[in-house]
């Protein structure tokens, strides 16, 4: 697991906040089971790999000049398909991925 902070930011109504050169890294043994090592041999020769990404993050709403208390954290799935590269340059192919279980201020 990695947790990422970045600072607080505003984020207009009805407005898309792209975060660029986002570094995750991080070593961590996996211990693989009989179907993990599977998937991940199956994986290692189609050249992507499936990687879940779980956010939280925590909301507060802005009306003028007045500020909501911090919302409970919610919760984002996202499962990307990542390219598989051997060298330094980044691998192409790598297509946006839509995450499920995007509610903010909103239950489902």
């Amino acid at each position: 697991m990695v947790n990422l902070t970045s600072p607080p930011f505003y984020q207009g109504h009805k407005n898309t906040t792209f975060l660029h050169d986002v570094l995750v890294e991080g070593q961590q043994l996996v211990e693989f089971g009989e179907h993990e090592l599977s998937q991940f041999n199956s994986e290692t020769a189609a050249g992507v790999y499936n990687i879940d990404v779980k956010l939280a993050l925590w909301v507060r709403a802005r009306y003028g000049k007045f500020k909501t208390a911090d919302y409970g954290s919610s919760n984002i799935d996202c499962k990307l398909k990542v390219p598989l590269s051997f060298s330094e340059t980044p691998a192409t192919g790598f297509n946006t991925t839509k995450c499920g279980n995007v509610y903010v201020l909103t239950n489902p």
